[in-house]
């Protein structure tokens, strides 16, 4: 059997995934509707799928400059 993907993590893990990057430059992040965030106000968790559209659109912005 394989092993699945997760679908959520937590904010600490999306920090920790997106290279170990600040709290306040996260929730800037998310102000800025980087992330897609499902819960409720006590525990909240960030999509996968929209931590890898951020990478994607990072990628594609550093291909631009090149």
């Amino acid at each position: 059997m394989s092993e699945l993907e997760p679908l959520l993590v937590t904010v600490r893990e999306a920090r920790k995934l997106l290279g170990n990057i600040g709290n306040n430059k996260f929730w800037k992040l998310v102000k800025a509707g980087e992330f897609e965030l499902v819960g409720s106000e006590r525990k909240r968790w960030v999509t996968v799928s929209s931590i890898r559209d951020h990478v994607e659109r990072l990628r594609q912005a550093a291909a631009a400059d090149s």
